[in-house]
């Protein structure tokens, strides 16, 4: 009898391991997304301290980082992050390499971000966008000097009656902004829609002038990433992983909102042609189009005849944007010249 109940016992313990082991295999799909969502986490949280180090950086002494400070760096352009990082080195090949070594490290976590973000929830994404928005805001100019050229050619035609088309920058060299400025001998690049909108900035004092134009610069940004929202979902895309794409990019977050760029304008109307096109509002699409080429005019936006002409799908639609609208993040390194 105990013979018998012993050799049921081992019999059963038997079946129990391989069924022990299925389940462990079970898991493993499981426990990987888990990993993968734990990894994009961390990475969201590195971006966001990278980001804060880089101003950091920028804002404790001139520097290469920011280029306006070798003339002059005020309290109101240092920002109010300025003097938290008084270990920051004094040697400058120095800084470039921990600069280089920053970037391409929060370019390695930007990656690591997209190749998780299905496994991420939405909030903590918009999250760290938001966050890197007001780090950004609060830097200083990065790496560029376009924010005191802007406001340059504004206060040329606002304040000293000189046409920016016809006129360079020299003539107004008493001015309290030229200082700040690089292009002396340049007419102005821009497109009149984009200067007329700097001539509300001319009444204002240099700081503050530059601090509207800054908070313009973000809040246009995050037009952006809201209208890159609403457009993933009209083609049935993940919008986390479309704004992660967009709002996360490093290259974005240094020199378009931490170079205060004003290419964010521009394409905050390309989106907005693309998403009334994707509602087939192809008229007023069509006039978006245009007063982004107003803004800047490297946005080379071709005619959107082709649409009227094919009522598809959304997503059809979409690519056709993409083909022709060479500022859609495929072709914009191309097609937008700096500046």
């Amino acid at each position: 009898m105990t013979v018998t109940r012993s050799s049921t016992t081992a019999t059963q313990r038997t079946l129990e391991l391989p069924a022990a082991g299925t389940r462990a295999w079970a898991d493993l799909p499981r426990i990987g997304r888990l990993a993968a969502a734990a990894l994009g986490y961390l990475s969201l949280v590195a971006i966001v301290g990278t980001s804060l180090a880089l101003v950091l950086a920028a804002a404790e002494r001139h520097s290469f980082l920011s280029p306006p400070s070798h003339v002059g760096f005020p309290r109101w352009m240092s920002g109010p992050l300025a003097g938290l990082l008084p270990g920051l080195t004094h040697h400058g090949h120095a800084l470039k390499v921990e600069f280089t070594v920053a970037v391409a490290g929060a370019f390695v976590l930007y990656l690591v971000v997209l190749a998780s973000v299905r496994f991420l929830r939405a909030w903590p994404v918009l999250a760290a966008i938001g966050a890197v928005h007001v780090i950004f805001f609060l830097s200083p100019p990065l790496l560029l000097t376009d924010i005191f050229n802007y406001i340059n050619y504004a206060r040329m035609g606002a304040v000293h009656g000189l046409n920016p088309y016809v006129h360079v920058p020299v003539l107004v060299s008493q001015d309290a902004a030229y200082r700040f400025t690089t292009w002396h001998h340049l007419r102005s690049p821009y497109g009149p829609l984009f200067t007329l909108g700097t001539y509300a900035l001319a009444p204002f004092p240099l700081s503050v002038a530059y601090w509207v134009y800054k908070l313009s610069v973000m809040c246009a940004s995050l037009g952006c990433i809201a209208l890159v929202w609403k457009c993933a979902r009209l083609v049935g895309r993940s919008p986390t992983a479309a704004v992660a794409f967009v709002g996360l990019n490093p290259f974005f977050l240094v020199y378009g909102l931490g170079g205060q760029h004003n290419d964010v304008f521009m394409m905050l109307l390309v989106l907005t042609g693309v998403y009334l096109m994707l509602r087939r509002r192809e008229e007023i699409g069509g006039a978006a189009f245009a007063a982004a080429i107003a803004v800047k005019a490297s946005c080379r936006v071709r005619s959107p005849g082709p649409w009227e002409r094919s009522r598809g799908s959304a997503s059809s639609r979409l690519r056709y944007s993409a083909r022709t609208c060479p500022t859609t993040p495929r072709r914009a390194s191309s097609s937008c010249r700096s500046g």
